[in-house]
């Protein structure tokens, strides 16, 4: 395994670790929360991986990878925003359970 690869499967692993404590916090929702970011990580991955490793050339190969790297960016920043929003929520409908 090279650096490039490594470093693919780091951004992943941080992105699932994201992922598996967003549909903990979930609760109801969180059946439908895993299937559609596991649905969307899949559709992309398919899509960037063929281009990288079957379809690119050495040159074309670095752009389809760093394009990977970016789209792993956005989804975790994505599912960080809404975790960050969920347990905000949770959050305050805490503390105005204690109020009433």
């Amino acid at each position: 395994m090279d650096l490039d690869e490594a470093l693919v499967v780091v951004l992943l692993l941080i992105y699932l670790a994201t992922l598996s404590f967003l549909v903990f916090v979930s609760g109801r929702a969180s059946t439908r929360t895993l299937l559609i970011n596991l649905v969307i990580l899949a559709v992309y991955s398919v899509y960037f991986g063929m281009h990288y490793y079957y379809w690119g050339s050495p040159g074309s190969a670095v752009v389809w990878w760093f394009y990977y790297l970016v789209f792993i960016a956005v989804h975790w920043i994505c599912n960080a925003t809404l975790l960050t929003v969920r347990l905000l929520r949770k959050q305050t409908e805490r503390d105005n359970r204690v109020i009433d």
